[in-house]
């Protein structure tokens, strides 16, 4: 977490140690979840966890700013763009 990486130590802040029991609170689950699931529908359900991440992560305004200088004269397809780029990484996620 940014406060470990600041801090230069080796030693994990315990701030830094309930994030990272959280994280993998919620992530292990999903895991195993997506190991039981037939592919398909693994897929499909990490398309819709990156359409819930597309909403909850900061860094959606920065992709849609990054497509804004990278391709102006196509703006009408940025949002499309976004939305399939989360899609993509949740579907990974769970493949």
């Amino acid at each position: 977490c940014s406060v470990c990486l600041m801090s230069g130590s080796l030693r994990k802040s315990p701030l830094c140690i309930i994030r990272y029991a959280l994280e993998a609170a919620l992530v292990y689950p999903l895991y195993v979840l997506a190991w039981l699931l037939p592919l398909p529908a693994a897929s499909a359900l990490g398309a819709r966890l990156g359409d819930v991440m597309r909403v909850l992560h900061s860094g959606t305004a920065r992709a849609r700013r990054n497509l804004q200088l990278a391709m102006p004269e196509r703006a009408d397809e940025h949002e499309a763009i976004v939305r399939e780029v989360w899609r993509n990484m949740g579907r990974v996620l769970l493949e």
